[in-house]
C-alpha cells in the first residue's frame, strides 16, 4: 500500500492537504478490500480509455481518477456528465474532488451528483456557497449504501441551486471499475 500512496503523492497530488486526505482514503480502501483481496499486485500505470489508472489487486480491479472535467456551476448550466462507465464494466465512485472554481460560488447551496437527468443518486444538497478560486472540497460517501453503476451509466453534477456568478469548477471523479 505504501508504494501506491507514494506513487499517488508523487504523480497525482502535490498539495499537502490532498496528500493527507489521500492517506486517509488509502487506509479506508485497504480496510474495505481486506479479506476480498489477499495480495496486491505491483503498481503498474496503465492507460484505460484515456484515463490514468493503477492496478490495486491481483484480480484486476482498478482505483482511478476516472474523470477530471470542468463543469458549469450555475443553475442554468444544467447537468454536466463527468464520467460514463465503459462497456462491459461496473463502477463504484468513492469520492469527488471539486477544485479551483473560476469565481466565488456564492449562492451555490444545492448541487447533486449521480446518474439520470437529476443526477441525484450519489450525493444531494451539497452546499458550495462561498467556495472560491484556489480552494477545493472532497465529497465522499462512507457508510452509506449506494448502487453500483453499470456500463453506459452517466455520472454527473447538476446545480439545482447554483452559484450566482457565471463560474466553472474542475471536478475529479475517483473510484474503481471492475
Amino acid at each position: 500500500m505504501d508504494k501506491r500512496r507514494n506513487f499517488a503523492r508523487k504523480y497525482l497530488f502535490a498539495d499537502s492537504k490532498l496528500n493527507e486526505e489521500l492517506d486517509r482514503i488509502f487506509v479506508e480502501l485497504k480496510r474495505i478490500w481486506e479479506g476480498k483481496v489477499k495480495e496486491y499486485a505491483d503498481l503498474p500505470v496503465i492507460n484505460f480509455n484515456s484515463q490514468q489508472t493503477f492496478n490495486m489487486s491481483a484480480t484486476g480491479e482498478t482505483l482511478a481518477i476516472l474523470a477530471s472535467k470542468i463543469a458549469g456551476m450555475q443553475t442554468s448550466d444544467g447537468k454536466t456528465v463527468l464520467y460514463t462507465v465503459p462497456t462491459s464494466y461496473k463502477c463504484v465512485i468513492t469520492h469527488i474532488i471539486i477544485k479551483d472554481p473560476t469565481d466565488n460560488l456564492s449562492g451555490g447551496t444545492n448541487y447533486s451528483f449521480g446518474k439520470g437527468s437529476d443526477a441525484n443518486d450519489w450525493a444531494v444538497t451539497i452546499n458550495l456557497d462561498g467556495m472560491t478560486t484556489g480552494e477545493y472540497i472532497i465529497i465522499q460517501n462512507i457508510g452509506v449504501s449506494k448502487s453500483v453503476y453499470t456500463a453506459g451509466d452517466e455520472f454527473g453534477i447538476k446545480p439545482v441551486t447554483g452559484s450566482t456568478a457565471d463560474a466553472d469548477a474542475t471536478i475529479d471523479v475517483i473510484g474503481y471499475i471492475y
